[in-house]
């Protein structure tokens, strides 16, 4: 599955968004650190289209993203 267009996001933790509203797939690209210098694409799979609305509009995007969909929905991440 092709990643969908992503969004660069204000946020400490979270780098860019995207959604994929076909597969319900949130797309989360975090911040690049040095043992991930591209930044870590952690992909949550059946996250409804208002939830990902939600992370994407929060004041604190990683604290929606923890709040709202960490530990609520499956994810992997992208190799």
């Amino acid at each position: 599955m092709p990643r969908p267009a992503m969004r660069i996001v204000q946020s400490s933790k979270v780098f860019q968004l995207g959604y994929d509203d076909k597969e319900q797939a949130l797309y989360v690209r975090f911040v690049p650190s040095k043992s991930h210098p591209a930044g870590r694409v952690a992909v949550y799979r059946g996250v409804p289209p208002d939830v990902a609305e939600q992370v994407e509009g929060a004041p604190s995007v990683g604290t929606a993203l923890r709040d709202l969909v960490e530990g609520s929905y499956a994810f992997g991440y992208e190799s």
